[in-house]
């Protein structure tokens, strides 16, 4: 389904008010250009917010392998927030898409319901 740029906003809307921590996941991920579970498994210290840059470890089959992947300066904010609140040994994105010392790679991601 391709959403149309009003929808986009409602939904936009919607979750930076019923689920901020939510919504700054998914702003974050929709403008990094990685992978979901790349995102649950950053810890602060891979993150080099001066440089605008996170190091990712990307998992295919048997090969891993560290990847440097952008942050756009419009998603600065949004990564200086969490990293504000964190260790450099915690993730990023842990229990309720906080920082913790949980890994979060296995959470069920919410449901939009059709009540907009």
């Amino acid at each position: 389904m391709i959403l149309t740029p009003e929808q986009r906003k409602a939904i936009n809307v919607y979750l930076r008010e019923r689920n901020y921590n939510y919504w700054r996941f998914t702003v974050m991920f929709y403008q990094s250009g990685g992978r979901r579970t790349e995102l649950m498994r950053l810890k602060a210290k891979d993150v080099n917010i001066e440089r605008q840059e996170y190091k990712a470890l990307v998992l295919k089959g048997k090969h891993h392998k560290e990847v440097i992947r952008p942050i756009p300066q419009s998603a600065i904010p949004l990564w200086e927030e969490l990293l504000s609140q964190s260790t450099p040994e915690q993730y990023l994105l842990s229990t309720q898409f906080l920082p913790g010392m949980g890994n979060a790679v296995t959470i069920e991601l919410p449901a939009i319901g059709n009540g907009m």
